[in-house]
């Protein structure tokens, strides 16, 4: 033979093996990729849900059809969510709680207060009205700071929300803060329509509540 020949067929043994190497090599990746695709589908159910959620839902997920290899990532994950809803409520107790027992001697020392101021004279009067109103800011301020908690966790649940006549809330609101006005010297009065939105009757309340407050301690 000559060397030609040899070269010749050297070159098309090569071109051979390459051409099954490349071959082998695809389909070993092509075998990889749907291998992994298959792989992680559940995690990406997983995610999807996750996504899909909005931050106050804390329901558990479901362990039907899912892989024996993230069981127990799915297992863990629901006992976050259980310690979740576990903390929520029991910060939803608490405010409920502080709410009820600081509002009930606040409300209490600023009836007696008013009491003496009604009975004292003098100099003694004026010490009592200052701890009247010393005691009716502390009073505002705690209410204040226990909404604001109070609606931080209401917003993360929305379990709260319902249809509220936005009439009833200033009217309600207009009543209780119409002997602070007259104190002020104001006239105090709301022209009204009809309309009804999706919130939380106590949050409206607070929020216009703190608008009027502020009307009346700021206007000449």
């Amino acid at each position: 033979e000559t060397l030609h020949k040899r070269h010749a067929a050297r070159r098309h043994v090569l071109r051979s093996s390459l051409a099954v190497d490349a071959a082998q090599l695809a389909t070993a990746l092509a075998v990889i990729w749907f291998g992994v695709r298959f792989a992680i589908a559940p995690l990406r159910e997983v995610e999807r849900q996750l996504a899909a959620r909005q931050p106050h839902e804390l329901a558990l997920l479901g362990t039907e059809n899912v892989p024996l290899e993230i069981r127990s990532l799915i297992d863990a994950l629901n006992r976050l969510f259980r310690s979740l809803e576990e903390a929520r409520l029991a910060e939803r107790s608490f405010l409920d709680s502080a709410a009820h027992q600081l509002r009930t001697p606040l409300a209490g020392m600023i009836a007696h207060l008013e009491l003496l101021a009604n009975g004292n004279s003098g100099h003694a009067n004026t010490r009592t009205l200052a701890a009247l109103a010393g005691t009716r800011r502390l009073a505002r301020t705690t209410q204040q700071l226990l909404a604001l908690a109070r609606s931080d966790a209401a917003s993360r649940a929305g379990a709260e929300f319902t249809a509220v006549s936005l009439p009833a809330v200033i009217e309600a609101c207009v009543e209780s803060r119409l002997s602070a006005a007259d104190e002020a010297g104001l006239d105090l009065g709301a022209q009204i329509q009809a309309s009804v939105v999706h919130g939380a009757r106590w949050m409206l309340d607070e929020a216009l509540g703190n608008l009027v407050d502020n009307a009346i301690a700021a206007t000449p």
